[in-house]
């Protein structure tokens, strides 16, 4: 579902016509770009190990012999194609990893789907996944082969809640979140098994807000932080032990916003002018990549380090990036058809 930054050096891999359009006037240095591998797929998904290896994935959410679509980097930076799974109408929502893996939820017509990825495998494969839900909608990695993830109840109509701790091999007993009727759960961070930021979209009355809740016992309990009636989305949740960053949607834009203590206040940051944000990750409490738009629809990259913004002209990228995703060292970024990482 669908993040700030020290200066970066950005090697981009862009999208479905190397061509000089889709270029961008912001200052800094100038990144460059070429088409992903399978131009027949858009991609809408990026995922980081903290080994560096970087995951970018689609579907077209049809039926077909070609539904989906994968690529991986090595830890040299290149990339090249892996298998993954035949998805007639499946549709993916969110992906996370740990040191050497990673876990991709979404939904399709029997309901919630889960892929997994190791290290240097060939394929992306699917795996079990919780069941009688309709769709995975967030999902977060916490530890070597655990993560939590939130889906969709078909007889309440409200989220539920599950751990895995053996890379989805098994789910525990869905917990029902009872404060999550009419909410549509934007993103998720989780620090440990029992530490976690769950933020949702409650529409009510004709008008959207954010509902942003805390964990402290792996989903059992939950507390409600405050949030602002002007916050209509909180997405992109990035959080290093109590530190977390997130874009917020505050009518207009969305805005980097960064929280010393886990979710409980936030402080937003200036926007940048012309730019449309849609996606944040972070290598540290400190250091971010933000990805978007212009006012144009051309690509926009940004690096963000103590609360300040670092734009970078682009070449090559033709659309706007749509997700991002960082390890330790460097993050990777997809638009439609394009693979963009930045090497910090």
């Amino acid at each position: 579902m669908r993040a700030r930054l020290g200066m970066v050096g950005v090697v981009l891999l862009s999208a479905v016509v190397l061509s000089a359009c889709g270029s961008s006037s912001a200052a800094g240095p100038q990144l460059s770009g070429t088409p992903s591998l399978n131009i027949s797929v858009p991609l809408s998904l990026s995922s980081c190990m903290s080994s560096d290896q970087c995951l970018a994935l689609g579907t077209t959410g049809l039926e077909g012999n070609t539904t989906s679509a994968a690529q991986v980097t090595t830890t040299a930076g290149a990339w090249h194609a892996v298998t993954s799974p035949l998805a007639p109408s499946t549709l993916l929502s969110s992906a996370s990893c740990w040191n050497n893996g990673c876990l991709i939820g979404g939904s399709n017509a029997s309901g919630d789907v889960v892929w997994s990825y190791a290290a240097n495998a060939t394929a992306v494969s699917a795996t079990s996944a919780p069941t009688a839900a309709t769709g995975i909608s967030v999902l977060n990695c916490f530890g070597a082969d655990s993560c939590a993830a939130v889906d969709t109840s078909p007889f309440s109509g409200g989220s539920r809640w599950s751990e895995t701790l053996n890379g989805g091999a098994t789910w525990s007993t869905p917990i029902n979140l009872a404060w999550s009727q009419n909410v549509t759960m934007t993103s998720l961070a989780c620090t440990s098994a029992t530490n976690c930021l769950l933020a949702g979209t409650l529409s009510q009355n004709g008008s959207t807000n954010t509902v942003l809740e805390t964990t402290s016992d792996g989903g059992t309990t939950w507390q409600a932080l405050t949030t602002k009636k002007s916050w209509h989305e909180l997405a992109s949740l990035s959080c290093h032990q109590s530190n977390c960053d997130a874009l917020i949607d505050v009518g207009s834009t969305l805005v980097v916003a960064h929280s010393k203590n886990f979710g409980s206040s936030w402080h937003l940051l200036a926007g940048v002018s012309g730019e449309q944000p849609s996606a944040l990750a972070c290598i540290s409490a400190t250091k971010c990549v933000v990805v978007g738009s212009n006012t144009s629809g051309e690509a926009w990259i940004a690096s963000v380090s103590n609360n300040a913004f670092t734009s970078y002209r682009l070449r090559y990228v033709p659309s706007a990036l749509v997700d991002v995703s960082c390890g330790t060292k460097r993050c990777a970024s997809v638009a439609s058809g394009t693979v963009v990482v930045s090497t910090i």
